[in-house]
Protein backbone atom coordinates (compact mmCIF):
# COMPACT_ATOMS: atom_id res chain seq x y z
CA UNK A 1 0.00 0.00 0.00
CA UNK A 2 1.35 3.59 -0.81
CA UNK A 3 0.74 6.35 1.47
CA UNK A 4 0.59 10.00 0.03
CA UNK A 5 1.77 12.79 2.12
CA UNK A 6 -0.53 16.10 1.42
CA UNK A 7 0.35 19.01 3.85
CA UNK A 8 -1.35 21.79 1.57
CA UNK A 9 -4.66 22.15 -0.67
CA UNK A 10 -3.56 20.68 -3.50
CA UNK A 11 -4.94 18.06 -6.43
CA UNK A 12 -5.05 15.29 -4.12
CA UNK A 13 -6.86 17.15 -1.63
CA UNK A 14 -9.22 18.65 -3.72
CA UNK A 15 -10.28 14.73 -5.36
CA UNK A 16 -11.19 14.22 -1.89
CA UNK A 17 -13.40 17.08 -1.26
CA UNK A 18 -14.94 16.30 -4.52
CA UNK A 19 -15.39 12.56 -3.89
CA UNK A 20 -17.06 14.11 -0.25
CA UNK A 21 -19.27 16.67 -1.50
CA UNK A 22 -19.66 16.62 -5.35
CA UNK A 23 -21.95 13.75 -6.77
CA UNK A 24 -20.95 14.05 -9.90
CA UNK A 25 -17.50 13.78 -8.87
CA UNK A 26 -18.60 10.57 -6.81
CA UNK A 27 -19.90 8.97 -10.56
CA UNK A 28 -17.33 9.76 -11.91
CA UNK A 29 -14.45 8.11 -9.63
CA UNK A 30 -16.62 5.32 -8.71
CA UNK A 31 -16.45 6.13 -5.31
CA UNK A 32 -18.14 7.36 -2.07
CA UNK A 33 -16.72 8.84 1.30
CA UNK A 34 -17.04 7.08 4.26
CA UNK A 35 -16.33 8.90 7.77
CA UNK A 36 -17.19 7.73 11.38
CA UNK A 37 -15.86 4.87 13.47
CA UNK A 38 -19.13 2.88 12.91
CA UNK A 39 -20.02 3.34 9.03
CA UNK A 40 -16.14 2.28 8.53
CA UNK A 41 -16.84 -0.70 10.35
CA UNK A 42 -20.28 -1.72 8.30
CA UNK A 43 -18.33 -1.09 4.89
CA UNK A 44 -15.83 -2.97 5.76
CA UNK A 45 -17.69 -6.34 7.44
CA UNK A 46 -20.42 -5.93 4.61
CA UNK A 47 -17.52 -6.77 2.20
CA UNK A 48 -17.42 -3.52 0.60
CA UNK A 49 -14.12 -2.67 -1.59
CA UNK A 50 -12.20 0.17 0.65
CA UNK A 51 -10.06 2.18 -2.12
CA UNK A 52 -8.27 4.88 0.18
CA UNK A 53 -8.15 5.75 3.82
CA UNK A 54 -7.54 9.59 4.38
CA UNK A 55 -6.11 9.92 8.08
CA UNK A 56 -3.39 11.99 10.25
CA UNK A 57 0.11 11.96 10.29
CA UNK A 58 0.00 11.08 14.08
CA UNK A 59 -1.94 9.91 17.08
CA UNK A 60 -3.86 7.84 15.72
CA UNK A 61 -5.69 5.58 18.15
CA UNK A 62 -5.26 1.22 18.05
CA UNK A 63 -8.56 0.62 15.87
CA UNK A 64 -7.43 2.96 13.53
CA UNK A 65 -3.57 1.25 13.05
CA UNK A 66 -5.39 -1.94 13.46
CA UNK A 67 -8.18 -1.07 10.90
CA UNK A 68 -5.47 0.35 8.05
CA UNK A 69 -2.88 -2.75 9.19
CA UNK A 70 -5.92 -5.12 8.51
CA UNK A 71 -7.21 -3.42 5.09
CA UNK A 72 -5.88 -3.51 1.83
CA UNK A 73 -6.48 -0.56 0.13
CA UNK A 74 -4.44 0.71 -3.01
CA UNK A 75 -3.53 4.36 -1.56
CA UNK A 76 -4.15 5.94 1.69
CA UNK A 77 -3.76 9.48 2.22
CA UNK A 78 -2.18 11.49 5.02
CA UNK A 79 -3.24 14.83 5.78
CA UNK A 80 -1.74 17.69 8.37
CA UNK A 81 -4.37 17.57 11.48
CA UNK A 82 -5.47 21.09 9.79
CA UNK A 83 -6.29 19.59 6.66
CA UNK A 84 -7.93 16.66 8.19
CA UNK A 85 -10.35 18.87 10.23
CA UNK A 86 -11.21 20.57 7.47
CA UNK A 87 -12.09 17.48 4.91
CA UNK A 88 -13.80 16.34 8.27
CA UNK A 89 -17.70 17.03 8.37
CA UNK A 90 -17.61 16.55 11.79
CA UNK A 91 -17.20 18.89 15.35
CA UNK A 92 -14.60 17.01 16.72
CA UNK A 93 -13.11 15.75 13.50
CA UNK A 94 -12.40 12.45 12.41
CA UNK A 95 -8.93 10.56 12.48
CA UNK A 96 -9.97 7.87 9.71
CA UNK A 97 -12.00 8.70 6.83
CA UNK A 98 -12.65 6.25 3.88
CA UNK A 99 -13.07 6.42 -0.26
CA UNK A 100 -14.97 2.94 -1.05
CA UNK A 101 -15.78 1.97 -4.58
CA UNK A 102 -19.48 1.84 -5.77
CA UNK A 103 -20.38 -1.46 -6.59
CA UNK A 104 -21.60 -2.23 -10.10
CA UNK A 105 -25.09 -1.18 -11.00
CA UNK A 106 -27.58 -4.31 -11.59
CA UNK A 107 -28.62 -5.20 -15.30
CA UNK A 108 -31.92 -3.40 -14.60
CA UNK A 109 -30.33 0.02 -13.86
CA UNK A 110 -29.55 2.27 -17.15
CA UNK A 111 -26.56 4.21 -16.50
CA UNK A 112 -26.82 6.24 -19.37
CA UNK A 113 -30.41 7.46 -18.24
CA UNK A 114 -30.00 7.32 -14.68
CA UNK A 115 -33.28 5.34 -13.90
CA UNK A 116 -34.84 1.60 -13.89
CA UNK A 117 -35.03 -0.34 -17.55
CA UNK A 118 -38.45 -1.37 -17.95
CA UNK A 119 -38.34 -5.12 -17.02
CA UNK A 120 -41.57 -7.47 -16.68
CA UNK A 121 -39.52 -9.54 -14.45
CA UNK A 122 -38.13 -6.60 -11.83
CA UNK A 123 -40.17 -5.32 -9.29
CA UNK A 124 -41.22 -1.71 -9.32
CA UNK A 125 -38.75 0.85 -7.42
CA UNK A 126 -39.08 4.04 -6.14
CA UNK A 127 -35.84 5.35 -4.79
CA UNK A 128 -35.73 8.67 -3.17
CA UNK A 129 -32.78 11.02 -2.57
CA UNK A 130 -32.83 13.36 -0.33
CA UNK A 131 -36.71 14.69 -0.55
CA UNK A 132 -37.34 18.10 -0.01
CA UNK A 133 -40.44 18.20 1.92
CA UNK A 134 -43.49 16.32 3.12
CA UNK A 135 -45.86 17.23 0.69
CA UNK A 136 -43.57 15.72 -2.33
CA UNK A 137 -43.12 12.50 -0.72
CA UNK A 138 -46.84 12.17 0.01
CA UNK A 139 -47.16 13.27 -4.07
CA UNK A 140 -44.66 10.37 -5.10
CA UNK A 141 -46.81 7.91 -2.54
CA UNK A 142 -49.78 8.94 -4.29
CA UNK A 143 -48.87 9.10 -7.36
CA UNK A 144 -47.28 5.48 -6.66
CA UNK A 145 -50.86 4.54 -5.54
CA UNK A 146 -52.64 5.68 -8.53
CA UNK A 147 -50.18 3.14 -10.65
CA UNK A 148 -51.21 0.83 -8.67
CA UNK A 149 -47.61 0.28 -7.17
CA UNK A 150 -47.98 0.43 -3.56
CA UNK A 151 -47.00 -2.65 -2.01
Amino acid sequence: MKTIVIGKRNAAYQMLQGLKENRTKRLQQGAFFVEGVRNINQAIAAGWKIRSFIHAEKGLSDWAKEILAATETKVNYQLTAELLAELSGKTDGSELMAAVEMQKAPRWWNNEAGCLQPQADNPFLVLFDRPGNKGNLGTILRTCDALGRMA
